[in-house]
């Protein structure tokens, strides 16, 4: 299912990924995600669960989720960032909150 929403976020460029829902992977309800796209194209989802705990998932292997911590998973994203930063690359991180 995950690759599928992939496969579709990839035809759409640089559309906002908020109109397109995508499924959770982690334990339970994201508070956060973060859809990490490079040329425009999806790398990674990174949901960020509670204050403790984050899933990744890779494009290239979606059935194989990563559980890691949440602080981990927010400097994974932030690095992404910085790459875009100094590489001057259009690397790009699109951020979905959620209230609890």
């Amino acid at each position: 299912m995950l690759r599928a929403v992939l496969e579709e976020l990839r035809g759409q460029g640089h559309k906002s990924c908020a109109s397109t829902s995508m499924p959770e992977v982690g334990p339970g309800v994201g508070l956060e995600r973060f859809v990490l796209l490079a040329q425009g194209d999806v790398h990674c989802v990174v949901d960020v669960v509670d204050q403790e705990a984050a899933t990744i998932v890779l494009t290239a292997l979606p059935e194989f989720p990563l559980e890691l911590e949440a602080d981990k998973a927010r400097r994974f994203v932030e690095a992404w960032r910085q790459r875009a930063n100094v590489a001057a690359q259009p690397y790009e991180v699109r951020l979905q909150q959620r209230e609890v």
